[in-house]
C-alpha cells in the first residue's frame, strides 16, 4: 500500500495558492458523483494533492465545506483489493461509499471507509 494523495476540500479552487506555490495541475474534471470539481495536482513529491470544491448542496462533500471549512479531507492509499480489505479489518475502518469510478483518475475504481474517529480513508485499487 503506498500514499496516493492528499484530499482537500475547498470553498474556492484557489483556497490552497498560497500554502502549495509549487503545485503543476495535472488533471481537471467535473466529478457527477461527487458533484464536485475535482483538480489533481503535481506538488514535486511522490504524493499528488487533490482538490475538490463542492458545485451544489447535494455535493458528497458540501456538508463536510459547511462544518469545517476549507481543509484537509482525507488520504488517498493506492493498492490491491486484498490490502485494501485487510487494512479496513485491522482498523477497523467503515465502508461508507464504493465501489465507484474516479474520473479524475483515469476512471480507476474507488472505495471511501471512515474511523470510528470520522477520519476518512480512500482507497484507489491498482
Amino acid at each position: 500500500m503506498k500514499l496516493h494523495h492528499l484530499g482537500f476540500v475547498l470553498s474556492h479552487p484557489d483556497d490552497i495558492s498560497d500554502s502549495i506555490p509549487e503545485k503543476e495541475l495535472l488533471h481537471e474534471v467535473i466529478d457527477p458523483i461527487q458533484d464536485a470539481r475535482i483538480s489533481v495536482y503535481h506538488m514535486g513529491i511522490d504524493c499528488l494533492l487533490e482538490c475538490i470544491v463542492p458545485l451544489s448542496p447535494q455535493s458528497t462533500v458540501y456538508g463536510f465545506l459547511k462544518k469545517n471549512g476549507s481543509g484537509f479531507h482525507h488520504f488517498c492509499y493506492s493498492c490491491s483489493m486484498a490490502e485494501m480489505e485487510a487494512h479496513a479489518t485491522k482498523h477497523r475502518l467503515i465502508k461508507v461509499m464504493g465501489p465507484v469510478l474516479a474520473p479524475v483518475f483515469n476512471n480507476r475504481t474507488v472505495f471511501f471507509y471512515v474511523s470510528r474517529n470520522n477520519r476518512i480513508t480512500e482507497f484507489i485499487l491498482d
